[in-house]
């Protein structure tokens, strides 16, 4: 019911899909002229030739992402070593909630009272 306010993970592919549009460039068959806008569509169309890709935009947008995924790696590399360094006890919560809890019934100092 409420999975289509969820947009964690369809932005990304909405965008993606939205985005295809403009980044394909197509050309004319009959004279090599760009085919940006409908217009250019129609022109083609009534000189006998079609509009077709270029380069496409499946191509476009895999350099692009490739290239902002390597500035983001580049950007971020300290945080996923230090991330990527961390024992696999410091990623158990259950574990770290346990030995807080053990410490205050150990310490009752350390219990505030409101």
């Amino acid at each position: 019911m409420f999975s289509y306010f969820f947009l964690g993970n369809n932005w990304i592919s909405t965008t993606v899909l939205f985005a295809a549009d403009y980044l394909q460039w197509n050309t004319c068959s009959s004279d090599n002229s760009q085919c940006q806008t409908i217009y250019d569509e129609k022109k083609c169309g009534t000189l006998g030739g079609v509009c077709r890709p270029y380069i496409d935009a499946y191509y476009t947008e895999v350099t692009i992402c490739t290239i902002a995924g390597i500035f983001w790696i580049i950007w971020k590399r300290r945080t996923l070593m230090s991330l990527q360094n961390l024992a696999s006890s410091e990623w158990q919560i259950r574990n770290r909630r346990r030995s807080q809890l053990s410490e205050d019934e150990d310490n009752p100092s350390s219990v505030l009272i409101a």
